[in-house]
């Protein structure tokens, strides 16, 4: 391969890199390495990072607080070592406030909470996704294993 082979090869390489360099920081703090777009034709979407960030500490941190009501995927990395799940709550109950049972776990019906849709087994370091319809509203987002709840693996998004 002469010279200018090389240069187009590596020109290329470049391009390559460049294009697939991936998405960017989550807000957990670790590089998926998944491109995720705010927004697509098909609806809107939301990437979501969690794990454990320490002994009886885990996070569920989303790359936006809130979506307009239709089609929504969330692209679910766990950066975790542990298995969890992503639980969708229409509820007007704050993600912190619901009440934790004797089995380390919350009633995901408490109050008059609905459960919209759930992935049920995000293996560590695996990343999953979800699309369901939402209404305007408010939801409580959730991982609902015994203790991951206590542990802090929540939070909160309103649909307009």
């Amino acid at each position: 391969m002469g010279k200018k082979g090389i240069i187009l090869l590596a020109a290329g390489a470049v391009l390559v890199l460049t294009a697939c360099g991936g998405g960017g920081t989550t807000p957990g703090g670790g590089d998926t390495g998944v491109a995720v777009p705010t927004g697509t034709a098909g609806g809107s979407t939301i990437a979501v990072a969690l794990g454990e960030s320490g002994a009886g500490e885990m996070y569920m941190n989303l790359s936006q607080p809130s979506v307009t009501a239709g089609e929504v995927t969330f692209v679910v990395t766990n950066e975790g070592n542990k298995e969890h799940e992503f639980v969708v709550l229409k509820t007007d109950t704050p993600a912190s406030g619901f009440e934790v049972g004797s089995n380390d776990e919350i009633d995901e019906e408490a109050g008059g909470s609905v459960v919209v849709d759930e992935d049920e087994s995000i293996k560590a370091g695996a990343t999953d996704s979800l699309t369901v319809k939402l209404e305007p509203g408010h939801y409580a987002l959730l991982c609902n294993y015994e203790g991951h709840y206590g542990d802090g693996m929540h939070t909160d998004l309103d649909v307009t």
